[in-house]
């Protein structure tokens, strides 16, 4: 397996939001409840959906991002990412695919603040006695399907959630920018997942083949969106072309 992704992330810019200022500032969504499920996929090609900024991880994963939230700043919605897993440097990143979302002007919001690839679908997430059922529907078809199955207790904090990298078109260029979304977890659970249906065309991405299962979870938890801290060139190992971002509202100095 390659080292770095072999990906071509020209071949994204088609696909991929603008950002028109990279001085946002941070987005306090609220109370969530959070699905997330891990499942490995072929070693084959695995480098190839990532770009060279990003070294595959070990073992090579997918990752499924649900949040539900009844109330917020733009209303209750429903939100689904698939994101395969890597690493930037030596830290652990999940490289977004694209999400799916009901809630239009979230999307929007997301998409123009902090490079979501976002669209409009039917996600529902629901809890029965024994299981947490997750599906996703882009109009009439089904792409995604996938349980967690005996949930049981543990601690808020065995659950760690990695940050995002997007890919992005920004004012320095296509970027992969990093998106810190913040869980305060009151409560969590863990299981066993079961995916029943993965449309990986659909997403975006027709190279990602689920394997084997790994782990799933699903926690209560507060949601907050950071400002964004870093940019990183695409083409570039991430520890020579990552860039910290300023804080929001800061004046760099004429010709810093």
């Amino acid at each position: 397996m390659p080292r770095f992704g072999t990906m071509d992330p020209g071949a994204w810019v088609g696909r991929v939001p603008e950002i028109a200022s990279l001085d946002v500032a941070e987005l306090r969504l609220g109370a969530v409840s959070v699905l997330h499920v891990a499942y490995e996929i072929a070693a084959d090609g695995s480098a190839e959906v990532l770009p060279p900024a990003l070294n595959p991880s070990v073992p090579p994963h997918v990752t499924w991002f649900f949040h539900r939230a009844e109330t917020g700043p733009f209303g209750a919605f429903t939100m689904a990412q698939t994101r395969v897993g890597a690493r930037a440097g030596l830290k652990p990143r999940g490289f977004l695919v694209s999400a799916v979302t009901d809630n239009a002007r979230l999307a929007e919001a997301l998409s123009s603040g902090w490079g979501y690839v976002a669209r409009l679908g039917t996600v529902d997430l629901r809890r029965h006695y024994d299981r947490i059922l997750a599906s996703v529907r882009l109009g009439d078809r089904l792409v995604l399907a996938v349980d967690l199955v005996d949930p049981e207790i543990l601690s808020g904090a065995a659950v760690p959630y990695t940050a995002n990298l997007h890919l992005a078109r920004t004012p320095v260029g296509l970027r992969l920018v990093q998106v810190d979304a913040e869980h305060l977890v009151h409560k969590a659970e863990i299981g066993r997942p079961e995916l029943h249906h993965f449309d990986a065309e659909a997403w975006g991405e027709g190279r990602l083949r689920p394997t084997t299962p790994i782990v799933a979870s699903i926690t209560e938890a507060e949601l907050t969106l950071a400002p964004l801290r870093y940019v990183c060139d695409p083409d570039l190992p991430a520890a020579e072309g990552t860039v910290r971002l300023p804080p929001p509202d800061v004046v760099l100095p004429e010709g810093s």
